[in-house]
């Protein structure tokens, strides 16, 4: 029986284009030799450490696996039949691309692809592929194919949106590579997106669209209130100008996804807090005073004397999945501006309260009072002497009041301001000058006093202490 690959024509030569350790696969053998049913036949031989050679007659892989040439320099690799998606290499022209595991480059999917490719362990890095695990957000799957060769594949979920890293970890837990996997998700058909659900007079707007919300079951701290929060959908038939539907600040929007063939903005869009994601072909920058800003509002200055101030939000995400996107001349500002909103200004100070004070008399040293003489100190509580009872007077008979001079009150300092919050993520799949139209910098804290007035501003002083400051009362009848 033929061999699977034939040994000459399957060898894969490095791909100058695609760097050192990356190679294409490459078949130009007897594929047409054997079909699904026929391949447990031809590999019933087991290889001793999982690599076979792809011109044996028949194959070095036990029963149920079959040999693939992913990479000239070693061979090829005993896979799994049933590995449907790794068997179909033998059957195109071009596989799976094959990676050095420290040089994998970020990978990009669209919904309905399956992502492929084999992760190579050369023995120098003390590392084998049967003793690593893969570490994502996301569902992968990894299989070891011998202790040199490993195989990923990743399927998009339809909730799978958004880029993310990947992580190859050994058995010891050390992270050794990283790698960032973008999902990119199809934009639907015209004919599901006709709907009209809001649409202006057709002087005034370039075409239909639908947008529609779901709004939060409970109440959330968002853009500084506790309120409802949406998440919302737009949805054009053709062209969509963003700064047309969104004309005012909007601070109730969570996620905002927007659908449309051409996106075009002409002046500044405020989605406070807001993750936004555009799927559309072309997303057009046509002003030079346009953006898109997803900078959270601030919180109002905290009243309460003493509390500290909140951190504040983190800016809201963008995501860019367009083809092609298209910028004015003599840029001056930041197209996209994510940064984080700013930390709330702290709870003010207040100086302490003075004691109460308490004494009769009124001399530096001493006071005379009813033909008595009394040291400054002493407190009179009740009447020494009186010939008559004065008009008025409920009680005659007592001058003063029986209480002790009060201390004074502590200062209370003024609160801690708070953090600013996290700049938004941004991610784009067409190349661009991120220094120049991105701006994901972190918030301003809280903080509004300048050097120059921190004395007045936070210098507070503790209350004096009642008078006299020692004394003893006096009590005659």
């Amino acid at each position: 029986m033929a061999g699977l690959c034939d040994t000459a024509a399957a060898k894969a030569q490095p791909d100058p284009r695609l760097g050192i350790g990356r190679s294409r696969l490459r078949n130009e053998g007897h594929a047409s030799d054997f079909g699904d049913e026929s391949l447990l036949d031809v590999v019933d031989t087991v290889a001793a450490a999982g690599l076979c050679d792809p011109s044996a007659d028949p194959s070095d892989c036990a029963a149920g696996r079959v040999c693939i040439d992913p990479a000239s320099a070693v061979g090829g690799v005993c896979v799994d039949s049933s590995h449907r998606s790794a068997l179909g290499m033998n059957y195109r022209q071009d596989g799976p691309e094959t990676y050095d595991f420290d040089a994998i480059p970020p990978q990009l999917i669209w919904h309905g692809k399956t992502l492929e490719f084999f992760v190579t362990f050369p023995n120098q890095t003390g590392t084998t592929s049967d003793s690593v695990q893969l570490l994502s957000q996301a569902h992968l799957d990894y299989e070891s194919l011998n202790s040199s060769f490993g195989f990923v594949q990743y399927t998009p979920a339809r909730e799978d949106k958004v880029a993310f890293n990947v992580t190859l970890q050994d058995t010891t837990g050390a992270p050794f590579t990283t790698f960032l996997i973008t999902p990119v998700p199809d934009l639907p058909p015209e004919t599901s997106i006709i709907s009209s659900a809001l649409k202006p007079s057709d002087d005034e707007t370039p075409g239909e669209f639908s947008y529609t919300c779901q709004d939060s079951e409970t109440d959330v701290l968002f853009n500084a209130e506790m309120r409802t929060i949406r998440k919302c959908q737009v949805i054009a038939e053709k062209d969509l100008e963003l700064d047309w539907v969104f004309s005012g600040a909007q601070e109730d929007i969570q996620e905002l996804e927007v659908f449309a063939e051409t996106v075009t903005v002409a002046s500044p869009v405020h989605l406070k807090q807001t993750d936004l994601t555009i799927y559309a072909k072309v997303l057009n920058i046509s002003h030079p005073d346009a953006q898109i800003i997803t900078t959270p509002a601030s919180f109002p200055r905290e009243e309460q004397e003493g509390l500290n101030g909140q951190v504040g939000h983190d800016g809201g995400n963008i995501v860019l999945h367009v083809k092609s996107l298209i910028l004015p001349m003599n840029l001056s500002q930041p197209i996209f501006v994510t940064s984080g909103g700013r930390g709330q200004e702290q709870g003010p100070g207040k100086h302490g309260n003075d004691g109460i004070s308490n004494t009769h008399c009124r001399g530096d040293s001493s006071c005379e009072f009813g033909g008595l003489v009394f040291d400054g100190h002493e407190i009179l509580y009740k009447r020494i002497k009186h010939d008559k009872e004065r008009f008025g007077d409920p009680d005659p008979t007592t001058a003063g009041k029986q209480e002790w001079p009060t201390n004074g009150t502590d200062a209370t300092p003024a609160g801690v301001p708070g953090k600013g919050g996290n700049g938004g993520n941004f991610f784009s799949s067409v190349p661009m000058n991120f220094e120049e139209i991105v701006d994901t910098s972190g918030g301003l804290s809280g903080e509004d006093a300048s050097i120059t007035d921190a004395d007045t501003k936070y210098d507070f002083r503790g209350g004096k202490a009642g008078e006299p400051m020692r004394s003893v009362m006096v009590e005659e009848d």
